[in-house]
This record gives structure tokens, sequence and C-alpha cells, in this order.
């Protein structure tokens, strides 16, 4: 595995350095949405800053009949921004204020974005991560492996998860922290929380699930 991924190294970072300049133009459309300065998330995820950015890439055989079920249960990303790219369906969103889950159709020479828990904290709660699943591939797919190539944006291990300053964050945010724990213990709390046994009582699950657990509130 490890002459694989040496091998491919230019391929990798090619594919990182396209990936960074996606998230440029998505982060300066975000704050601008919030009318913040275009650098506000940019300036958080600097490409060559230490942080928790990885890429993922994930085989996925059919199973057999009667144990094709959930994949991936429901969940919300941990980080800023997720770029997805996936030629087979089965991954699914939850439609907001409703019980619904669609599939999300993948569209030839297309990535899918998704915004995670890291955004919500960085805007006070006005941004929302989507909860989303995998699950088998729909009709005739259901017998295909699906792979997925994935990158997962996360802020820089010392930036400070609080709210942004300025703009609308400023003006509609009532409930946004102003001082935050570090990226690399907010990522650490958050994958311990996907450790049940870890945990000792209700009240520390809770207070890992982080966002997440406003966004299963929230439905």
């Amino acid at each position: 595995m490890r002459d694989l991924i040496t091998k491919n190294r230019p391929n990798l970072a090619s594919y990182i350095y396209a990936n960074n300049a996606v998230l440029t133009t998505l982060f300066t459309a975000l704050a601008s949405s919030l009318e913040l300065p275009p650098s506000a998330f940019r300036s958080l995820h600097r490409l060559n800053s230490p942080s928790g950015c990885h890429i993922r890439f994930i085989r996925a055989p059919p199973q057999p009949m009667e144990e094709r079920s959930l994949a991936l249960g429901e969940h919300t990303d941990f980080g800023s921004l997720t770029i997805l790219f996936n030629r087979v369906g089965g991954l699914q969103v939850l439609l907001p204020n409703t019980s619904d889950w669609v599939y999300v159709r993948p569209m030839p020479g297309c990535a899918i974005i998704n915004l995670g828990d890291a955004m919500v904290k960085l805007s006070a709660g006005i941004l929302r991560s989507n909860m989303h699943r995998v699950v088998a591939p729909p009709g005739t797919q259901e017998d295909l492996v699906r792979y997925s190539l994935v990158y997962f944006s996360r802020p820089e291990y010392d930036v400070k998860m609080k709210r942004v300053e300025g703009g609308l964050v400023d003006r509609v945010a009532t409930d946004g922290e102003m001082e935050g724990e570090s990226t690399r213990e907010w990522l650490k709390r958050r994958h311990q929380g996907r450790k049940v046994q870890f945990f000792k009582g209700a009240e520390s699950w809770e207070g890992a699930m982080g966002t997440e657990a406003k966004a299963q509130i929230a439905v």
C-alpha cells in the first residue's frame, strides 16, 4: 500500500491542489453571502498549514441481498466542506423539516459538496450541516461496486472553533461562541464521540457530539 501511494504522489498532489482551488472559491462565496471579508474562511484553511484535511478512497462491494441496508448511518460531517466524487448512487440526504430521505444523483463531471459542522461553529449556526447517510445503490446499480473519492477539508489545527466576527454573523447570531477550543481539540472530541463506550453517562456523550447533536434534534 505504501508503494502504491508513493508511486501516485504526483496524482494525489494534483488532486489536492485542484480541490483547494474549488474550496477557495466556495469559502469566498460563503463569506460573501454572510457579508464577511473574502478571506474570512480562506484564512482559516491555508493549504500548507497543519490540519486534519485528508483524502479517503472507499471501495464498497455489493453486500448479500439479506444484508443490504445502511452502509453508513445518518450523520453530519465534522469538517468544513467535503468534496465527493462517485459514479454510483447510494448517498441520501434528509430534506429539511421532514423525515424524507432522497437520493443524491451522481452527475458526470460533477462533485457533490457537503457543508460540515465546523462551518456551523464558525458561522454561529447561520450555516447548517446537512444530515446524510449511505444506503445500498438504487435499481440496477445495486450489484455494482461503489467507489468514492472524498476530500475532507478542515480548519487548521490552531484555529479556535468559535464564531467569526463581522457581517451577518454579528447581526443575526445570538448564541455563537466567542471563545472556543482549538480545531485539534475539537476534532479529537468529535472522533471520541463516535465511540459510545468511551463515555460514562449521557451528558458526556451529548457534549462530544458537538453541533451534530443540534442537527439530530433539529430533524
